[in-house]
């Protein structure tokens, strides 16, 4: 089966299997020396087991990638069409609180941030859960949520709605 952007469709939802801006930050701190009261390791893991473990929901998945270099944002951001956008919910998308409170810090946003051990994955707007269950039975998707959501009430932008009840462009 195709995995490609062009099976997404209206309706159809968005996982990511774990938690986002773990790997920028463990390389940030590495490389600038920094100290954190906590140890932030990469995320970085192979990704082959979970995808094996995603067949019997193979027919109901359109898309996956990696949210490598520019994180999350950039996926989104490289798939969207002018005839449908997505939106996604800012208390949806998994962040360590740590990892959170250094973003704030440095003034980072944590879905722009590269990731390793990452995918999003758009599912069939109707067999979403069973898909998230699935991963969820495997430690590397033990974090797994559904994040957002493939509308054509945005078209051709990425939104996030945010905890404040306010919108904005990603």
């Amino acid at each position: 089966i195709n995995l490609g952007p062009e099976r997404i469709e209206v309706g159809d939802h968005i996982i990511i299997n774990g938690t986002v801006g773990d790997h920028s930050i463990a390389v940030l701190s590495e490389r600038e020396e920094l100290r954190f009261e906590q140890c932030i390791n990469s995320d970085c893991a192979p990704l082959y087991e979970l995808v094996e473990k995603l067949k019997p929901h193979w027919e109901n998945l359109k898309f996956m990638r990696d949210p490598t270099r520019g994180g999350l944002a950039a996926v989104l951001n490289e798939i969207v069409r002018k005839d449908w956008g997505i939106e996604i919910f800012e208390d949806k998308i998994p962040i360590r609180e740590d990892v959170k409170g250094i973003c704030e810090m440095l003034g980072i946003d944590p879905i722009t941030m590269a990731n390793e051990g990452k995918m999003v994955i758009f599912v069939e707007g109707d067999r979403v859960e069973e898909t998230l269950k699935t991963l969820h039975m495997h430690p590397l998707g033990r974090d797994a949520s559904i994040i957002g959501k493939v509308t054509d009430q945005i078209k051709g932008r990425v939104v996030e709605r945010t905890v404040a009840g306010t919108t904005r462009i990603i």
